[in-house]
């Protein structure tokens, strides 16, 4: 769609969507000296714009300090005693009163998105490799929602390496599996689901399809949202998430 058009969906003057797209916080391409904006990447701007999230609305964090802060939001403090006693600090007071629409942003480098394809008949295998976040990870923590066979879910560099030997995975553009890729094994060890600010932030993956808000997902993100920020976690280190065990996501 036009500048103009897509000013008016946003609500913002032309100018600013210029700028959104010259700064790669839209989707666009430049066809004869006009910005032509991509439908899908507006929408999801929309929503993300709807629930108090923006590209620039904070600093993202790194990818241990994100985690921990995911898991501390789930009462998991397993890697507290990983920070240093300055960072943990400044964690626990950005805690202290969450807002779950800022900590999206904050988080936004939680870990390397690859999309891949991969013989239906080895789909099962490669789900058991990740932790599960999406559609699969909100179903896990009460949330209804069903989907279809897509794998998304966290694993580990390494453990990709060998699932694209093993089961043949393929980098592919179009493929129908998201692997959100992680470098520390620490930082999913133990965990069984995605926390729930990861399964929220990897839903807005899923809430935008062919330039429309999936209804949907997007209450099921508002939802995730507002339970994180009607309970803030508990200060006591020893906590732990009722999602948590001594497992963590093997090799192939």
């Amino acid at each position: 769609m036009t500048i103009a058009e897509a000013a008016e969906r946003l609500g913002v003057l032309p100018q600013r969507v210029r700028a959104l797209a010259q700064a790669g916080e839209l989707a666009a391409v430049r066809a004869e000296g006009v910005w032509l904006i991509d439908a899908a990447s507006l929408a999801k701007r929309v929503l993300m714009v709807e629930l108090g999230v923006t590209a620039s609305s904070a600093r993202p964090w790194s990818q241990p300090i994100a985690w921990a802060a995911m898991r501390v939001l789930d009462d998991d403090h397993a890697l507290l005693p990983e920070l240093d006693r300055k960072a943990r600090y400044r964690l626990r007071r950005r805690l202290d009163d969450p807002d779950p629409a800022q900590l999206l942003a904050a988080v936004r480098n939680r870990a390397r998105v690859v999309r891949v394809s991969l013989h239906p008949s080895r789909a099962a295998r490669l789900r058991d490799l990740v932790v599960p976040s999406g559609i699969t990870g909100a179903g896990i923590h009460g949330f209804g929602l069903t989907g279809d066979d897509a794998v998304d879910g966290y694993l580990l560099a390494d453990a990709l390496g060998a699932a694209r030997d093993a089961l043949r995975v393929r980098d592919s553009d179009t493929g129908a599996h998201l692997l959100r890729v992680v470098d520390d094994r620490r930082l999913l060890e133990g965990l069984e689901v995605a926390p729930r600010l990861a399964v929220a932030a990897d839903l807005l993956d899923h809430a935008v399809e062919n330039g429309a808000i999936d209804g949907r997902v997007a209450s099921t993100v508002r939802a995730l949202l507002g339970e994180i920020g009607s309970s803030p976690p508990s200060s006591s280190p020893s906590s732990s998430s009722s999602s948590s065990s001594s497992s963590s996501p093997s090799s192939p």
